[in-house]
């Protein structure tokens, strides 16, 4: 067998069908970066409305 197929058969058993390929899991990680930085500034944002609200801010 070759070290391609080891390592593809290798692949499928640990990642149960989750993912297609490992290019695939680095896609959906980078997504998951990106979604963390969208949560970021969202609280952000909020942090700074909720300073705004109460006064602290001026704009």
């Amino acid at each position: 067998m070759s070290v391609v197929a080891r390592i593809d058969r290798s692949w499928q058993q640990r990642s149960r069908g989750r993912f297609r390929n490992i290019l695939d899991l680095l896609s959906r990680k980078a997504d998951i970066s990106a979604l963390d930085l969208l949560q970021m500034s969202q609280r952000q944002i909020e942090s700074q409305l909720s300073q705004i609200d109460q006064g602290q801010v001026t704009v």
